[in-house]
């Protein structure tokens, strides 16, 4: 039974820590109605890059 205990601390204490991380990413979000900031500009751009094929970029070899 000791075990089961010890097992149910380290689950309690394991479930607060993701608590308090989930909790400060939480507060770091930047709010959705700032597009100009330069993350959201920079995660665009990246989009964009992945969703167009460069020059001599195709559909990859075809036999």
């Amino acid at each position: 039974m000791a075990a089961h205990a010890k097992n149910l601390d380290r689950l309690a204490a394991f479930t607060r820590a993701a608590d308090i991380r989930r909790r400060t990413m939480e507060d770091r979000k930047v709010p959705a109605a700032d597009p100009a900031s330069a993350v959201d500009q920079h995660r665009q751009e990246h989009e964009q890059q992945r969703q167009q094929p460069g020059p001599g970029q195709g559909q990859g070899f075809r036999p």
